[in-house]
Formats: structure tokens, sequence, C-alpha cells
């Protein structure tokens, strides 16, 4: 099946191969036909409930905030208690940035400003890095945190626990000097 794909401006990736495409050109893709061509800006931060959401009828589900390489991203997360009308005037955000410098990834995910009823003090969050190789070490607030490397997908999942809403969290995640790139398709061809 092929598929036209129009990309302007920034970078794109493509989310199951975590290939590069350069911006600002048309290009014709070929995917089979059980294939989505889902793309993404290079540096994109995509926070998602886990798989295990089946309604949002509570607003204290745990994040998973997916990170994509090739550029530095940001996101704001928007929240409020999802069951009445009351969303423009009461409601949460929190601010996330990701930052490549060298052979270090900085992650920061900021304290939550705002108020709803009902909202949660605390959640669970993980992080999971597309397109990327095993680090050399993990911290959280300048204490080492735990992994798991996602082989199956070249994706590292960083599970930060139950975390309070209202302080700020500093991730840094540090790669060897010699780590593989996996943005030029390497993923697609596993």
């Amino acid at each position: 099946m092929k598929t036209v794909i129009a990309i302007n401006g920034s970078p794109r990736k493509k989310w199951n191969t975590a290939t590069l495409l350069k911006g600002a050109q048309t290009l014709k893709r070929n995917h089979a036909l059980d294939e989505y061509g889902n793309y993404v800006k290079a540096g994109a931060i995509i926070p998602m409930y886990n798989d295990s959401v089946m309604n949002l009828s509570s607003n204290d589900e745990d994040y998973i905030i997916n990170i994509f390489p090739g550029a530095d991203g940001d996101a704001t997360v928007y929240e409020d208690n999802g069951n009445d009308k009351n969303y423009a005037s009461e409601y949460a955000t929190t601010e996330i940035t990701a930052k490549r410098k060298a052979n270090t990834l900085d992650v920061y995910i900021a304290a939550r400003k705002g108020q709803y009823k009902d909202m949660p003090q605390s959640r669970n969050y993980k992080i999971k890095l597309l397109a990327a190789t095993p680090p050399a070490s993990i911290t959280l607030n300048g204490k080492p945190v735990n992994y798991e490397y996602l082989g199956k997908d070249f994706s590292v999942l960083i599970d930060l626990g139950n975390q309070p809403c209202n302080t700020a969290k500093n991730i840094q995640i540090t790669f060897g000097t010699d780590a593989a790139d996996l943005t030029n398709g390497i993923i697609g061809k596993s």
C-alpha cells in the first residue's frame, strides 16, 4: 500500500522504526497492510496512560511519558476532574522537557500548577525512551533509578514509582560514549 506523506518544517520520526526523516519534503512510503504510518516530530514528548486504563472515571492513573529522540522536546500535560463542565477554570498543568547534550538526556517534570476537585496528590510515573540503547546510568533528583531495557522495540522503560505531583522531578539519563545510533531505521529491520 502506498502513502504520500507531506513533511514540512522540523524532522519527523517514524514511530515503529524510529527512522529520522528530514523536514520540508514529500515522501512516498510503503506500508504493510497491517501497519499504520505514524510519524511524530523529532524530540516529541507524548504522555499516555498505560494499557490497563479502561475509562477515565478517576484521574489518578499512571503516566507513561514517551520521549522520541532526534531533538530537544517539551510538552504540557493538562488534567481536570473529567466529569463536570468546570474544565476551563478548574484544571492543572504539568510541564515536561527533554534536552540532550552529548551523551546525556535531561528530563524535567515540573511541579504541577493549578487546582481542581479530587485532584490526586501523587501518581506513578514511567518514562519510555524510544530508539534508545541501554543507558550507563539513570538518576532521579540525584539518586540512582532502575530501568528495564525492552529489546523487542529498542526502548528504555524507567519506573519512577509513586511521586508527589507538587514537586519537580529531575531525571538524568547517561548513555555510553559508544552508544549506537538507532535513528537510522535499524529497528524496522530487526
